[in-house]
């Protein structure tokens, strides 16, 4: 019993270090929640963490599970508990509070692309006005450990039913603050000694190799590979939306926020203002960036959307 304590105290909290450094960023992510008429339906979590992150976790994952196992300690019982970092079903119905309140996890299956690995979960509801989407918790990159809750500023749904239903989505408005104190620079940001000691050996684990002068390079290596899309579906006929991002492929489906942090940080200007950011909020980290490529967020404060059967 000593052993497995032991064992516990020192591997969980490894094995935690390394998912929280390594899975800030090189993920890429979708959330669709579909409606249909009478209120019920799912949301769809598609999540996939890029090659080099991927092979770097198992990496770091084989050297832990090779130290304890020299030292003795049950191999089936570390195998237990390191088990693969991107895919645990635990971690999934667990997550199903961050969506709003009588969410069920369904189901979830593994994805393996060119490009990496992750999963697909699916969620369930009854009532779409259970759901809330809090864009800042969803927003922000990072495994998501434990059950998080959504907090009152989320998108909220309100649902009409009738011949034609009507849902109404409130969107909390968000500020795209400037950046605190002195003005932004015109041009890249050099890197100070203290906070290229602040990175140290912990670079490593993002791709970086210690030689990064600027600010904008250790974001863009960072968070290049990085980006969220957050939609709605509604299921049926589409009758009238005045969503601002409506999908032209997908009739009813429509873009309440989304960020492509390449495509965002190509722009020299936008990159250095995030650079520069002091604000520990993530999405008003985001947002500090402006109207540039790369991010959409609904504007409106309430979307309507009518829809009926097939």
């Amino acid at each position: 019993m000593k052993r497995f304590l032991s064992f516990k105290n020192v591997v969980y909290p490894a094995v935690t270090a390394i998912l929280v450094l390594t899975m800030s960023g090189c993920i890429k992510q979708k959330i669709l929640v579909k409606v249909k008429p009478d209120g019920s339906g799912t949301i769809n979590v598609a999540a996939i963490y890029q090659k080099k992150m991927v092979e770097m976790v198992d990496k770091q994952m084989a050297a832990q599970r090779e130290q304890f196992a020299k030292s003795g300690m049950d191999t089936a019982t570390i195998d237990k508990a390191m088990k693969d970092p991107f895919f645990n079903e635990e971690s999934f119905e667990k997550q199903a509070k961050m969506y709003g309140k009588n969410i069920k996890y369904l189901k979830a299956k593994k994805v393996k692309t060119a490009d990496g690995r992750g999963f697909i979960a699916v969620y369930a509801f009854k009532n779409i006005e259970d759901v809330k989407l809090d864009l800042d918790k969803l927003a922000s990159p990072g495994p998501k450990f434990g059950a998080q809750t959504p907090s009152e500023n989320s998108i909220s749904f309100k649902l009409k039913k009738g011949d034609i239903t009507t849902l109404t989505v409130t969107i909390p408005k968000i500020e795209r603050k400037s950046v605190e104190g002195a003005e932004v620079p015109k041009g890249p940001t050099p890197m100070t000694d203290q906070e290229k000691a602040q990175l140290g050996a912990q670079g490593a684990m993002f791709g970086l190799t210690g030689n990064e002068q600027t600010k904008e390079e250790v974001l863009r290596k960072m968070y290049s590979d990085m980006s969220l899309s957050i939609s709605l579906q509604v299921e049926g006929t589409l009758v009238k939306s005045n969503a601002t991002y409506q999908d032209p492929q997908n009739k009813g489906r429509c873009t309440l926020f989304s960020v492509d942090f390449g495509t965002m940080l190509e722009d020299d200007t936008s990159c250095t203002k995030m650079a520069n950011n002091k604000n520990t909020n993530f999405l008003e980290s985001i947002l500090v960036a402006g109207e540039v490529k790369g991010i959409k967020l609904e504007s409106k404060p309430e979307l309507t959307l009518e829809f009926k059967k097939k």
